[in-house]
């Protein structure tokens, strides 16, 4: 088929796959990569609808945090036909929410993220591909101050408790300027501590926890930025951090006891065989496509 007619045939399929969301619910997606996360400013309009390809059988969790005491947030899930298959409507207005299912068709998925209580509201959003991590690694990964920040979901067993570490790596140039990082863990229904969210890692020094708590999972952030929470006077449209000029840092993620390093291989939405790499969060949004590779295992 040539490139033109699969372009076409994929823009197609998003127009369906919106036709078919609720009235409410007609608005731009947003792609979101797994194991990253996204803050969102609802200001006019109190949800946000994002978008994920799922592979028949593939695990989905999405957790969402309001960022402010006074905004709740709610989730739906809709397969590719429209149909609500997983949501968490928040009913005691809690600052988390979150919902984990298995995908029973191949296609597109849409989740909604709403604001339950009044007023604008800033919310931040994780996605995740597979069980929470709960075996002896050790992944790599990098973080840079101009992308999304880091997540990830660590399995808790209260009868063997999971300890987590995260390490910081020295560059080998040592011309590079590198951000401070900050690294925090969360319930699936409360933030992370404030000191974690606003202390960074010491230079030299491990930042760990233990999940002996009988809680399924906990969520860990890993950001090169103190956490700002945005005000009225944000530009519309999205909440962007401070976008500073250092080079990328390379940190480890050490669970367990830890193991062969892994590469952290963040997979965004795939279409029709090509990879949506933007998209403009506007009423007025426009996809960029490239043509690309099958997916691939979240890590490498």
């Amino acid at each position: 088929m040539p490139v033109r007619k699969l372009i076409l045939s994929c823009v197609m399929a998003l127009l369906l796959i919106s036709a078919a969301l609720p009235a409410r619910a007609q608005t731009a997606s947003v792609y979101i990569r797994f194991f990253e996360s996204i803050d969102v400013t609802l200001t006019d309009r109190n949800f946000q609808i994002f978008a994920v390809f799922l592979e028949s059988g593939e695990r989905l969790t999405v957790v969402a945090y309001g960022l402010e005491e006074d905004v709740a947030p709610g989730l739906q899930l809709l397969d590719p036909l429209g149909s609500i298959v997983a949501e968490d409507v928040n009913p005691t207005n809690a600052q988390g929410v979150f919902f984990q299912t298995d995908a029973q068709v191949t296609g597109m998925y849409t989740f909604i993220v709403s604001r339950q209580t009044e007023g604008q509201g800033f919310l931040r959003v994780m996605a995740f591909e597979g069980d929470p991590l709960i075996e002896d690694q050790t992944l790599l990964d990098t973080l840079d101050p101009l992308a999304p920040s880091r997540a990830f979901i660590i399995g808790s067993l209260p009868e063997d408790a999971v300890n987590v570490s995260v390490d910081v790596l020295e560059p080998d140039d040592e011309t590079h300027i590198l951000p401070e990082v900050f690294a925090s863990r969360g319930r699936p229904q409360q933030l992370g501590p404030i000191n974690e969210r606003t202390t960074a890692i010491p230079e030299g020094e491990l930042r760990s926890w233990s999940n002996d708590d009988l809680i399924e999972f906990f969520t860990l952030s890993i950001r090169p930025f103190p956490e700002i929470v945005p005000t009225a006077s944000t530009i519309r449209g999205a909440f962007k951090p401070l976008q500073q000029l250092f080079d990328v840092t390379e940190y480890l993620i050490l669970i367990g006891d830890g193991g062969p390093i892994e590469e952290v291989n963040r997979n965004i939405c795939l279409a029709g065989g090509f990879e949506v790499v933007a998209v403009v969060p506007t009423p007025q949004a426009t996809s960029i496509w490239w043509w690309t590779k099958p997916r691939s295992a979240a890590f490498r």
